[in-house]
C-alpha cells in the first residue's frame, strides 16, 4: 500500500512548524522508495503570469548522487482512494501531490490556470535522459508536441529538467499538458503524466518570421529574405517565440511555396536580451556550423530582420555560446 511506502516524521515533530526546515539532511518527506513509487519524474509546473500561481516554492536542489531524496514539506495526511498525499511546505503554504504506481506528479489541482510560455520544471529518470510532452486541446487533439532532456549524470539516474512551451492558439480556455517516456525495449508510451490547466486568456499574438524563397531570387541574392505569418496564444515574450518558430523553420505548405531555411538544424536560442533599442541573441554552437560566405549573410538578415519588425529592436548582435567575435563567421 502507498502509506507504508512513505516515510512519516514522528507526531511530536510533524506538530513543530518551526522545526519545518528544508535543509537537505533534514528533510521532511524522503523520496527513498521513489524507484517503486516514480521510475520516471515528478513534475513540478510553474505557471508564468502575474498572481497565477502564488506560493511556488523554491526548485529543489539538484542531487549529484544516488538515491534522490528532498521533497520538501511535512506530511499532513495520505489518501489512499485518490492516491493523494498533502504536504506542508516549509514557507507555511499547502500541496498536493497525486501518487500513481509509477508517476508522481504536483500540482494536482484541475484547471489551474495558465499563461505563454508555459515553464515545466521538475526532475526525473528516463531512458538516455529523454521524455517526450505534448499539448491537447479540450477535444483532446493534439496541438503542439516536443521533447526535453533531464540532466542526469548517467543514464537510469534522476536529473533535474526544466523547459518552456510557448502555446499555440486556443479555441476555448481548458487544455492538457501530457509528459510521458518512451520504452527503449517496444517503443511504447510509459509512465504518462497528465497537467489539466486553463489559459489565462483565448486572444492570439501574431508575429512575422523571415525566410529565403527560391522563387524569389534569394538563391543568388543572399540577403534577401521575406515574411511569413504566425499566430500562437497571447504573449508577452513575442521576440523569444519569433526566435522559436525561427528556429522551427518554414511549414511545409511554405516549402512547397519555395520558402527555405539557411539556419542549421539543432540550433537552440540560449538567451534573447532586448534593451536600448538593441536586441542580443545568443544561440548555442549549432549555429556555427555552417560554411560558405552566402549562408552566413542568409542566416544574418533572417535572425536581424526577425527581430527588427519589433519597434524597440533597431539593432540586432548575433553571439554563440556568448562569442560574438566568431559568431557566423563564411
Amino acid at each position: 500500500m502507498l502509506a507504508e511506502r512513505i516515510k512519516f516524521l514522528p507526531a511530536n515533530q510533524a506538530s513543530q512548524p518551526s522545526q519545518r526546515l528544508y535543509s537537505r539532511p533534514r528533510t521532511r518527506y524522503s523520496l527513498e522508495t521513489m524507484r517503486t513509487l516514480s521510475p520516471f519524474f515528478i513534475a513540478f509546473l510553474l505557471v508564468l503570469g502575474a498572481d497565477c500561481l502564488p506560493n511556488i516554492r523554491p526548485q529543489p536542489e539538484v542531487m549529484t548522487t544516488e538515491p534522490v531524496s528532498g521533497v520538501l514539506g511535512v506530511i499532513e495526511f495520505v489518501d489512499e482512494e485518490t492516491k493523494t498525499v498533502g504536504l506542508t511546505l516549509p514557507e507555511g503554504g499547502g500541496e498536493e501531490i497525486v501518487f500513481a504506481e509509477t508517476l508522481a506528479v504536483a500540482p494536482s489541482k484541475n484547471g489551474l490556470l495558465a499563461t505563454s510560455p508555459l515553464v515545466v520544471f521538475g526532475f526525473g529518470r528516463a531512458f538516455e535522459q529523454t521524455f517526450e510532452w505534448r499539448v491537447k486541446d479540450e477535444a483532446q487533439k493534439v496541438i503542439a508536441k516536443g521533447f526535453a532532456m533531464t540532466l542526469a549524470k548517467e543514464t537510469g539516474w534522476f536529473g533535474p529538467f526544466r523547459f518552456e512551451i510557448f502555446l499555440p492558439t486556443l479555441t476555448s480556455t481548458p487544455f492538457t499538458l501530457e509528459l510521458y517516456t518512451i520504452s527503449a525495449d517496444m517503443g511504447r508510451e510509459e509512465d504518462l503524466v497528465l497537467v489539466p490547466l486553463r489559459i489565462l486568456s483565448i486572444k492570439t499574438t501574431t508575429f512575422q518570421v523571415f525566410f529565403p524563397n527560391s522563387r524569389m531570387g534569394s538563391t543568388t541574392e543572399c540577403r534577401d529574405v521575406f515574411p511569413v505569418a504566425r499566430t500562437v496564444a497571447e504573449t508577452s515574450a513575442v521576440g523569444r517565440v519569433a526566435m522559436q518558430e525561427l528556429l522551427k523553420g518554414p511549414t511545409a505548405a511554405e516549402r512547397r511555396q519555395g520558402y527555405f531555411s539557411s539556419l542549421p538544424s539543432g540550433v537552440e536560442l540560449l538567451s534573447l536580451v532586448i534593451g536600448n533599442n538593441e536586441a542580443h541573441a545568443d544561440f548555442s554552437g549549432e549555429l556555427n556550423r555552417v560554411g560558405g560566405a552566402c549562408r552566413v549573410i542568409s542566416i544574418r538578415a533572417q535572425i536581424e530582420e526577425t527581430l527588427r519588425q519589433f519597434p524597440s529592436v533597431g539593432q540586432v548582435t548575433i553571439s554563440v555560446e556568448g562569442d560574438t567575435k566568431d559568431a557566423l563567421q563564411p
